[in-house]
């Protein structure tokens, strides 16, 4: 799994004590991602690793992943991300649009996707 927008470790951490393999989790600031590990470890959570890497470009070494989680907004859903969803894998990211941010979970369907709007949500803008 990977999720985007990692912070303090603190979502990682969850997805791994609801049953998530290993999580790769992207962080944008070294300091931050640094902090993450430091987290993780003070938590004895095991199966989680942190990059300090720009999240719209995802991980493409680990690719291909069974679900992309994303906790930051942005303006549409980044490329990158969905050319590394695997089969039948999903994608859940807010995307800012002109009058609120909305939830979308992508799924890989076949050859195509299948897009559900979760509904209205708030979040810190990817960058």
């Amino acid at each position: 799994m990977l999720e985007v927008g990692g912070g303090s470790g603190y979502f990682a951490a969850l997805l791994r004590a609801a049953g998530a393999g290993r999580v790769d989790s992207l962080e944008l600031l070294p300091e931050l991602a640094c902090q993450a590990r430091r987290n993780l470890t003070r938590a004895g959570v095991e199966g989680v690793v942190v990059w300090a890497a720009d999240g719209r470009k995802g991980l493409p070494g680990r690719a291909p992943f069974d679900a992309i989680v994303v906790s930051a907004a942005a303006a549409g859903i980044p490329p990158a991300l969905m050319e590394q969803v695997g089969p039948r894998g999903k994608l859940i990211c807010p995307v800012t649009g002109p009058a609120d941010e909305r939830l979308w979970c992508l799924q890989r369907d076949g050859g195509g996707w299948r897009e559900l709007d979760l509904g209205a949500c708030r979040f810190v803008p990817l960058r």
